[in-house]
């Protein structure tokens, strides 16, 4: 007991004195990180992995060097942890027996004493110092370890691995180094995270109300640019785009794209793209193209990006519908002989009028009910009331233009709304209940839309809208 009492104080004055002069530290064996593997999700979650004894495929991490901080003595123990449970621990990967150098000279030898599973789910492998030779110093000595593998279901996010040492006691030693001490091995990304764009709007356009909404402004054509991104991580302060490392990533092949909205406007009843009203184009590398009255499909080959063209012709006017995008894509790729799809969407941006464009949540119809809708101009400019409504199914119903709005009046719409509503769903007899989207031809903030209801004798219940301080958000 004395003994180990006296080895303990020894072990303990030796690593303090060491520390301030030595720290541990896991690199590359030069004073530069440990160059990490990069291993692609879709790579890992589709190789064959067989079992953690005997895995099918692993992943090799690069040489790692752990630099002793202080002076180590016969039956001190180190442990290494690598994170997770996925360590092929076969003595290929992780050596029975290892050298701790001194330059070119053995100054130690380390052996294999376990490896468990600790108590957050980590791997800990434990060797213990078997020899040393004192013609040469263990403190600042190297144990290189070339070769460790991993199995790629068993990956987690990434892998890296720490060091701690103690003496044979239990005495912690050559604690200093902090961060030091752990180098990330593994880096696990996604190779088809996300649709990238290549402006942040998207195919975002404005549709001047001044010209009947049958022109954007202030551009003629609209258009931007969608691809397959990989993730991203950080390296210091910088944001670096995912590459998985040779041997371990997905090979891409074609992406299904499809972009949802509103495009029965720019179509002939033949369901061709009429070219006097749009000019619309995509890639050569996105075919077949498919343009239909509510989605415009497109298959890309893998380099080729999604880059849709909406160009006003001007021989044709047709109003354009203000709508919000949405974009979905399905990525194909393969691993070996296994095929994967990657699902991503995202939205692709809004056309938007600059001018008057306001919801009414509520208006209900009936043989005993009538609907006072009147809509003020107090701008200079004419323009057209188109109105599109939502019955209580959210089944949508375009009512058309309705009405004009004269600069500098009051126009109330109410019988021209029920008319076409009428000429749409049938006469109304029982009780229904709408939602309307009344768009004017004029600017946003001289249009306001007065709305009520009456039920006999009872007077007018105002119906909260958009323009007057409620109703569906726009």
């Amino acid at each position: 007991m004395t003994n180990i009492f006296k080895k303990s104080l020894v072990a303990i004055a030796l690593a303090s004195v060491s520390t301030g002069a030595m720290a541990a530290t896991i690199d590359d064996g030069a004073a530069t990180p440990v160059a990490v593997v990069n291993v692609a999700s879709e790579w890992a979650a589709n190789v064959p992995a067989g079992t953690t004894a005997a895995p099918t495929n692993t992943v090799t991490a690069e040489d790692f060097v752990v630099t002793l901080g202080t002076a180590y003595t016969p039956n001190d123990m180190l442990t290494f942890t690598f994170t997770g449970t996925g360590l092929d621990q076969r003595s290929t990967s992780v050596p029975t027996t290892l050298s701790i150098m001194d330059g070119a000279n053995i100054a130690g030898t380390i052996g294999w004493i376990s490896s468990s599973v600790n108590a957050a789910g980590d791997t800990e492998v434990v060797y213990r110092v078997t020899s040393v030779d004192t013609a040469h110093e263990t403190n600042g000595g190297t144990i290189t370890f070339s070769g460790v593998k991993f199995a790629p279901n068993k990956l987690g996010t990434g892998i890296s691995v720490s060091f701690s040492a103690k003496t044979s006691d239990g005495t912690p030693i050559d604690t200093a180094g902090g961060a030091a001490r752990t180098a990330q091995l593994i880096r696990v990304g996604s190779q088809f995270a996300s649709i990238s764009v290549g402006a942040p709007a998207g195919l975002g356009a404005t549709i001047d109300v001044a010209k009947s909404r049958t022109q954007f402004t202030p551009v003629a054509a609209v258009t931007a640019t969608f691809d397959i991104a990989p993730s991203s991580y950080l390296v210091g302060t910088t944001v670096t785009p995912f590459a998985p490392t040779a041997t371990y990533g997905a090979t891409a092949a074609a992406i299904d794209y499809t972009l949802t909205g509103n495009f029965g406007w720019m179509l002939k009843e033949d369901g061709t793209v009429d070219a006097t009203v749009v000019g619309f184009t995509a890639p050569a590398g996105c075919a077949p193209l498919k343009v239909l009255a509510t989605k415009i499909e497109a298959t890309c080959t893998a380099a080729t990006a999604f880059d849709p063209t909406f160009t006003i012709a001007g021989a044709n006017k047709v109003a354009i519908p203000a709508q919000t995008f949405s974009l979905a894509a399905s990525q194909a790729y393969t691993v070996g002989s296994v095929a994967g799809v990657a699902p991503l969407t995202r939205s692709a941006g809004t056309w938007a009028l600059n001018g008057s464009d306001v919801q009414v949540s509520y208006m209900p119809y009936s043989s005993t009910i009538t609907q006072v809708i009147n809509v003020t101009n107090r701008s200079s400019q004419d323009g057209d009331i188109s109105v599109v409504a939502i019955d209580e199914a959210g089944n949508s119903h375009d009512l058309g233009v309705v009405a004009q709005s004269k600069a500098g009046s009051i126009q109330q719409i109410a019988g021209a709304v029920k008319n076409a509503l009428e000429a749409k769903v049938g006469a109304i007899t029982s009780t229904q209940r709408f939602a309307f989207q009344i768009v004017t031809n004029a600017p946003e903030a001289d249009v306001e839309v007065y709305t009520a209801y009456n039920t006999g004798g009872n007077g007018a219940r105002l119906v909260v809208n958009s323009s007057n301080g409620g109703g569906l958000s726009k």
